[in-house]
């Protein structure tokens, strides 16, 4: 008795395998015809590295995919993933919990970049926290991503928020400008404004490029409603984006000027969702 029933469980676990194999085989064929896919982005820059490596050298063409690039402004990324006209978008996970919270049907897939590219950019007198204690630093309000890289600069420094004045200038160009007009000592700067204020002579007290913050910084996001009509256009173009990462992490590519390490891509690649 016992062996019939061993013998009929056999049958069935190969009758169930084949018959997902079945199902893999049709769903690989009825989507094999999906070749092009969009992916957006907020803003050209060496952060996406990962999305223009994979499209350049081809990696995207590996598994039957046509890209097309678009940069969009003023948030329009989100707008055009939930209508369709984008399948992926690259943009900080921060904007993705945003929009999904306002009761946008958008999901991340993919982290392409951790840690924080973000620096405490000082006037050339202040060499220590020591001289920096009491001055001004300019930030973007008290809840945002530079105010976050303040503390985290701070700290490095062993000093509190308490020991310096942010002050909420505004946008990075904005910060930047500050900072070469003497309006403040000291402003918290990404790239390129990092580069461009080490050029006219000021100081990176701290930098959080190399320290590996544990901090998602960049992300692959889609549409809900896409998930399901092109779940092997996901597969496939979500397979590349590894790739890319180590083709950037092997090579050292930007690296330098965009705040990626061998810990910010490439090894440290997450699906964060399937």
């Amino acid at each position: 008795m016992m062996s019939r029933i061993k013998q009929f469980k056999a049958r069935l676990f190969c009758m169930s395998g084949t018959a997902m194999l079945g199902a893999c085989i049709i769903t690989s064929s009825a989507h094999s015809q999906i070749r092009s896919i969009v992916i957006g982005e907020g803003v050209r820059g060496a952060i996406y590295l990962p999305a223009y490596i994979a499209e350049e050298k081809g990696f995207f063409k590996r598994r039957e995919l046509d890209t097309k690039i678009v940069t969009f402004s003023r948030s329009n990324d989100i707008n055009a993933l939930v209508s369709g006209d984008i399948q992926f978008d690259l943009t900080a996970p921060d904007k993705v919990i945003h929009s999904a919270l306002g009761g946008f049907p958008v999901k991340m897939i993919i982290g392409t970049a951790r840690g924080l590219n973000l620096a405490l950019v000082v006037h050339p007198s202040i060499r220590s926290a020591q001289d920096l204690r009491g001055k001004s630093v300019a930030i973007t309000g008290f809840s945002g991503l530079p105010y976050t890289g303040l503390l985290l600069c701070l700290k490095e420094l062993a000093m509190t928020k308490d020991q310096v004045v942010p002050l909420n200038i505004g946008g990075k160009a904005a910060r930047f400008e500050a900072l070469l007009s003497n309006g403040v000592p000291a402003a918290i700067l990404d790239p390129p404004y990092t580069t461009m204020a080490v050029k006219e002579g000021y100081r990176l007290l701290v930098d959080l490029a190399p320290l590996d913050v544990p901090y998602l910084r960049n992300i692959v996001a889609v549409a809900d409603t896409s998930c399901a009509r092109t779940r092997a256009r996901l597969r496939a173009s979500s397979a590349r984006w590894p790739t890319a990462c180590s083709f950037i992490a092997t090579r050292r590519i930007g690296m330098r000027r965009s705040g990626f390490s061998r810990n910010t891509c490439g090894s440290h690649w997450k699906r964060t969702a399937r």
